[in-house]
């Protein structure tokens, strides 16, 4: 039996998101129409990042497709991947993926990272990163 699952994200630039999964320790295989497969009868395919049960430990692929808007959607199966919820998984994704797209940004305009700062804000988590321009 299968429970193939979508969530809509904010991610919005693929290179961006293949560096926040390699950070995450995850080995992301990229390119276009590349199949998710979920329970054994099971598969989906028009993924441009996918993450391999091979190489997660997971008993299916999860797998993000790009939408017609820029953005990406994360496709998994949750009947067979039970260790964390779509929206846990999504969780880590996107705090590594706004980290890596703020150091991406900082760089382009000269700025080297100076330190990285998590705090608690009103129950939330919330990473501060500062930066110093040199030269």
């Amino acid at each position: 039996m299968s429970l193939f699952r979508q969530i809509k994200t904010q991610i919005n630039d693929r290179a961006v998101l293949v560096s926040a999964l390699k950070g995450l320790g995850y080995s992301p295989c990229v390119g276009t129409n590349l199949t998710v497969r979920g329970d054994r009868r099971e598969s989906a395919s028009g993924f441009d990042v996918v993450l391999k049960k091979e190489h997660t430990k997971l008993k299916a692929d999860m797998g993000f497709r790009r939408e017609p808007d820029g953005t990406f959607t994360l496709g998994m199966d949750t009947y067979v991947i039970r260790e964390f919820t779509p929206q846990q998984f999504m969780s880590k994704v996107k705090e590594a993926f706004f980290v890596k797209k703020a150091q991406k940004q900082a760089a382009s305009v000269g700025l080297e990272s100076l330190s990285r700062q998590v705090i608690e804000r009103n129950g939330r988590r919330v990473i501060r990163l500062q930066y110093v321009k040199r030269g």
